[in-house]
């Protein structure tokens, strides 16, 4: 008996261990000297890679943050391509590889950092004692120049110009699935129409797991999200992580809850208002 209790401690205590190991924070970031502030989400080691908010460190990097239904990351040299959920990204048109793809976190766009900057090449040392990462260029330095020689600046000469006719860019509306782990992630966009129906393609989510449900939108607006059950009648759902939340600069807001285990199968109605816009779509609760 007393052997068979000290094999099922020490199983627990590995267990434990090995899931701390999983899921660590209080990282910090310093990018040339320099270290990166965090509005909200941390850096975090997931399954033993770095994740980081994408604007904390590659805005200071000096590359341009943007969001097309997946991460675009751009400076004068490169152009990094990196969708949610997916263990593919380009650079330039390169496809490269990560371990562990690029998630939604507590809300934030997260990247793994080693994968994404060495083929930037960019060097990073981890500080043990410090918890920090260290992100240095090993791109070389362009030389300092004298100040230009002072000119007289010329008389500008306006010319009338004809108004340019605006042109709309068009954004698809189709939604984007992906599965990582036993987690969805689902982003949809908004159409600019006061009421919005998409009507495909619909996820199947399973009782017991973790939907996260990407909507873009208007930049710093406030999205409620509202989901039906599939029973009959159907009653509006009142689980953790739904509810009111207010989009990014970017337009993005996202929301992430658990679906319950004895939830009703079939189709679940989701309905998110804001900017005075309704949109519907279906999700597809199964047994299996």
């Amino acid at each position: 008996m007393k052997k068979f209790l000290a094999t099922t401690l020490l199983a627990f205590v590995a267990v434990f261990f090995a899931t701390l190991s999983t899921y660590a924070s209080g990282i910090g970031v310093n990018v040339n000297g320099q270290n990166v502030n965090f509005d909200g989400q941390t850096p975090i080691i997931v399954d033993g890679s770095t994740f980081v908010p994408i604007r904390g460190v590659f805005e200071q990097l000096g590359f341009n943050v943007s969001w097309d239904g997946q991460v675009i990351l751009e400076n004068s040299s490169n152009r990094v391509v990196i969708p949610i959920g997916n263990t593919t990204f380009t650079i330039n048109g390169i496809v490269h590889t990560l371990d562990t793809p690029a998630q939604i976190i507590g809300g934030s766009t997260m990247l793994p950092l080693r994968a994404v900057l060495e083929p930037l090449d960019y060097s990073l040392d981890w500080n043990a004692d410090t918890q920090t990462i260290t992100i240095t260029s090993n791109l070389p330095q362009a030389a300092v120049l004298p100040p230009p020689t002072p000119q007289p600046t010329p008389v500008p000469i306006e010319t009338p110009q004809p108004a340019p006719a605006p042109v709309e860019t068009p954004q698809s509306t189709q939604p984007q699935i992906s599965r990582v782990g036993t987690g969805t992630t689902i982003i949809i966009f908004s159409n600019g129409e006061l009421s919005q129906t998409i009507s495909g393609p619909f996820p199947e989510i399973r009782r017991n797991e973790n939907v996260t449900l990407v909507f873009h939108g208007e930049p710093n607006t406030s999205y409620e999200l509202a989901i039906w059950s599939a029973a009959s009648p159907p009653n509006r759902l009142t689980a953790s992580g739904l509810g009111t939340s207010i989009s990014d600069d970017n337009g993005m807001v996202s929301w992430t809850w658990l679906v319950g285990g004895r939830s009703a199968a079939g189709n679940q109605r989701v309905q998110i208002t804001g900017a005075g816009k309704m949109i519907h779509y279906t999700i597809v609760v199964v047994t299996e």
